[in-house]
């Protein structure tokens, strides 16, 4: 599990989409996947950014041992938005 985030002194430019698609990519065409799933912070201000995907939310964990909520997003087939961006 990795966790990415862009400073915000780099946001609004585009960077995180590109890279949030590339990575889809290569989740494709490198290692055949057909469906990618993500977790973020119930409360991260950002969580709208993987909305513009239109994800299926999955499920809503606490945390305990760092007090807060994680959401579960996920894309059954990953093509479907590659095609659409």
């Amino acid at each position: 599990m990795n966790t990415i985030y862009i400073l915000s002194s780099y946001k609004n430019q585009g960077i995180g989409n590109r890279l949030f698609l590339t990575i889809a990519e290569e989740l494709v065409q490198t290692a055949g996947f057909k469906s990618m799933l993500v977790w973020v912070l119930k409360d991260n201000p950002s969580r709208g950014f993987y909305e513009r995907y239109f994800p299926k939310l999955i499920d809503t964990v606490y945390l305990e041992r760092l007090k807060v909520d994680e959401v579960l997003y996920g894309w059954d087939d990953i093509n479907k938005f590659l095609k659409s961006k």
